[in-house]
């Protein structure tokens, strides 16, 4: 399915959930994760996406394991880490076959609200901004829950990360709450991924309305058993999602996050993301969004 056209159906589902969509403020290029070709070529859109991420304010570039999961053997090996931040930094399964951990280990969570106005992300290896400190609130051997309050104390994003044996794979439950006392605008909320399928940057990359996903296809006469990196909504989903496959290894602007989205792509070194869009949250209530990373 295009993209674009995918997309133009959740805006559309954004703009009636919203309702009063050209009431936000700086609502104006705010295109519901498009900025069509006729607005500016992509290359200049990717400009505005480096950016942020060396900006002063920016909170972390954490790549280093704190909590590290292993379970299986062999083809049903799993082993992941993540940051004190809640970043997926190291994925490897099967035994041997790593789908992310690279120079930069770029991983996270992203937060566009306000009608375009106020914006929070968590890459890992490719930057931060407006998040505060990392709070663990539990461990186990199979899971960590983390919590974690925008600078501007508006949301507190709570992860629950969880290794799931029987798949195997790595359940992400992700809790967005309004700290405050009043009803807070929605907007999009994403999990996005620099995906290194099979120990390599060059991968294919596809998605759908529920997944995205890049590998490492076979070719005759290759020395290596091909293998990638799902990335999938988990359970009932009450937001408007779909899946993007990504043609750059950095980051989405988080209020444009499709910009780069362009179909289908072969021998690329690209990302993939689930992208969420969301209603307005009540004074104290939660948004929840999860997915999974699995090998295939």
């Amino acid at each position: 399915m295009n993209r674009k056209f995918q997309f133009v159906t959740l805006a559309l589902a954004a703009l009636l959930t919203f309702c009063a969509v050209s009431t936000w403020p700086g609502v104006r290029g705010f295109r519901f994760g498009i900025l069509s070709k006729s607005d500016g070529n992509v290359e200049s859109g990717r400009g505005i996406q480096h950016e942020p991420a060396r900006g002063a304010d920016a909170q972390s570039d954490v790549t280093s394991c704190a909590y590290t999961f292993t379970s299986g053997s062999a083809q049903t090996y799993m082993k992941y880490c993540v940051t004190v931040n809640g970043n997926i930094v190291q994925f490897q399964s099967p035994l041997g076959v790593e789908d992310i951990k690279s120079a930069t280990s770029s991983e996270g969570y992203g937060l566009c609200t306000d009608g375009a106005s106020n914006s929070y992300w968590d890459w890992a290896g490719a930057g931060a901004k407006n998040w505060g400190p990392a709070t663990l609130l539990a461990q186990t051997a199979t899971e960590v829950k983390i919590a974690r309050t925008t600078t501007d104390r508006i949301w507190t994003l709570t992860q629950t990360i969880m290794q799931v044996a029987g798949g195997p794979y790595a359940k992400i439950e992700m809790q967005l709450k309004n700290d405050t006392g009043v009803s807070q605008e929605g907007g999009f909320f994403m999990r996005w991924v620099d995906v290194n399928a099979d120990n390599s940057t060059i991968n294919n990359l596809d998605a759908t309305t529920i997944s995205a996903w890049g590998y490492r296809p076979f070719m005759a006469g290759s020395s290596y058993l091909p293998y990638g990196l799902l990335l999938q909504n988990f359970g009932v989903n009450t937001n408007e999602s779909a899946g993007y496959a990504l043609d750059t290894n950095q980051p989405p602007e988080v209020c444009e996050p499709g910009l780069t989205s362009t179909g289908t792509l072969t021998a690329t070194d690209g990302s993939i993301m689930m992208l969420y869009v969301f209603p307005p949250v009540p004074k104290n209530q939660t948004a929840t969004f999860n997915v999974k990373y699995a090998a295939f």
